[in-house]
């Protein structure tokens, strides 16, 4: 189940401001998306690009996987 962490919370993944944050080419200029990177504890953090401040959640890569796969599959069309 993902996790969600603050700076302030002891994360031993990784400062979330050091990491190389990835956003989708899809977002356009407004950066309307959410970013995404690889913690050193091989997680998947995932933050929102426009509230950066308001934390980080943290998913296995079997549970990016599985949201992934669902979301090439359409599953979650109904919520764009």
């Amino acid at each position: 189940m993902a996790e969600h962490r603050s700076e302030h919370q002891g994360d031993t993944s990784g400062r979330s401001d050091e990491l190389q944050w990835r956003i989708s080419t899809f977002s356009g200029d407004q950066g309307s998306c959410v970013e995404l990177a690889l913690a050193q504890d091989g997680r998947v953090a995932v933050r929102n690009s426009n509230h950066r401040d308001a934390g980080t959640v943290y998913f296995t890569r079997r549970e990016m996987e599985a949201w992934v796969r669902g979301a090439k599959a359409g599953e979650f069309d109904d919520l764009t």
